[in-house]
């Protein structure tokens, strides 16, 4: 399999070389090496991922670096991570999405940390009028 991955440049032969191998952690690494997101994805059932696995935090990354936001959030969720999603939104400057997942993930006193300083950074970065409506909606005042 590396063989074809490295030297002969032919991810998705190597992909499937591994997986008739059974050697699915390196069939996983090399799809998310060439942005093979599918079957990457479709690796995790056989990696027998639980929890907080890594490949799920991995998955998650690459969708959100493809703008596939909807599938970041999914994986990180699924990885036990809901905060990198959070994060996500918050990068992407999506805050009614951001807004949504902390009443969903984070307890009453969590939320009230959070929207305090979700507040801050969106004052500091000119968003006064969001600002205002994350103070207002979450009773942060």
């Amino acid at each position: 399999g590396e063989y074809l991955f490295m030297v002969e440049n032919k991810p998705d032969e190597a992909i499937e070389h591994y997986m008739e191998a059974h050697a699915y952690t390196h069939a996983f690494e090399a799809a998310l090496k060439c942005k093979r997101l599918s079957p990457a994805s479709s690796l995790i059932n056989e990696l027998g991922c639980k929890g907080a696995h890594p490949a799920y935090m991995k998955l998650g990354h690459n969708f959100a670096r493809a703008g596939n936001f909807n599938e970041a959030e999914n994986y990180f969720h699924e990885g036990n991570q809901p905060l990198n999603a959070i994060n996500l939104y918050i990068k992407a400057g999506i805050w009614d999405k951001v807004d949504i997942l902390a009443r969903k993930y984070l307890s009453e006193d969590e939320l009230d940390v959070f929207s305090r300083r979700f507040t801050d950074y969106l004052e500091g970065s000119g968003h006064l009028n969001r600002a205002k409506q994350t103070l207002l909606s979450n009773h942060a005042v």
